[in-house]
């Protein structure tokens, strides 16, 4: 099951306005902005805690004063996301990334706003944008995103690609080898798609279908690999009733 990496826990979600220019702003304006800052993060503070209504007034008390205020845009997005209030959630998301266009947590958002809306293409293409930031702290979540949205457009080659190049800025991501296992795999380069699937396992957070593919693999390789029996056992003692265990004890007695 193809499952999108929701990143919306707002921990790099910037609040500082900072300063235009050369010139401070004068102190009426400074105030304002301290304000504004002040009840965006009261509001992405309750956001965290699941306070919708809290959340939402400290929001709605920062548009009062500035209707184009980004972030506060995208928290009251976030909220009607939260309550499923889907055209709601997306005209905020517009109107977030219309008021600031390199906002680029908030493309990130839309994109999984768009992604489980099924609205592949356009997620994927929110996905790509927002990758194009090169500071932007969690890039590799978003080559992976853009991986499983191609997957889920069928183009397994641009999938591949986007999972290559999120490996290469966080080497470390079991959910992208367990991914590439799968592709390798299935264009029959076992051998490739065995490495990926070492990485998966010796980097933990495994569970009985990626075993199961593990074990797939590894049958499909001219020599057993030393790995394949620990892998079992692990199958066999942390998913006992899983499907891929009981299929793998089925195939034992139709060898």
């Amino acid at each position: 099951m193809i499952k999108i990496f929701a990143y919306i826990s707002l921990l790099f979600l910037s609040i500082s306005l900072g300063a235009c220019g050369s010139m401070a702003p004068s102190p009426k304006l400074q105030s304002a902005q301290n304000v504004q800052e002040a009840y965006t993060a009261l509001g992405i503070g309750y956001l965290q805690k699941q306070d919708l209504e809290r959340a939402r007034y400290a929001f709605a008390r920062v548009l009062e004063s500035n209707p184009q205020h980004a972030q506060a845009l995208q928290g009251m997005a976030l909220i009607y996301q939260t309550e499923q209030e889907s055209r709601l959630a997306e005209t905020y998301f517009q109107q977030a990334l219309k008021a600031q266009p390199e906002f680029t947590l908030a493309r990130y958002n839309y994109g999984v706003f768009l992604y489980r809306q099924q609205k592949y293409a356009l997620a994927c293409a929110e996905f790509e944008r927002a990758s194009q930031d090169t500071f932007y702290p969690q890039r590799a979540r978003i080559f992976e995103n853009i991986g499983l949205c191609q997957l889920q457009r069928g183009r397994t080659q641009a999938a591949q690609a986007a999972f290559i190049r999120a490996l290469q800025l966080e080497p470390q991501n079991s959910r992208v080898h367990l991914q590439l296992a799968r592709l390798y795999s299935q264009d029959h380069d076992y051998v490739t798609a065995w490495k990926h699937f070492q990485h998966y396992y010796h980097l933990g957070n495994v569970d009985a279908e990626g075993l199961g593919l593990g074990i797939q693999i590894a049958d499909a390789l001219p020599q057993t690999p030393a790995l394949l029996s620990q892998v079992i056992k692990h199958l066999a003692r942390v998913y006992p009733d899983s499907p891929e265990y009981l299929h793998y004890k089925d195939s034992l007695h139709h060898e």
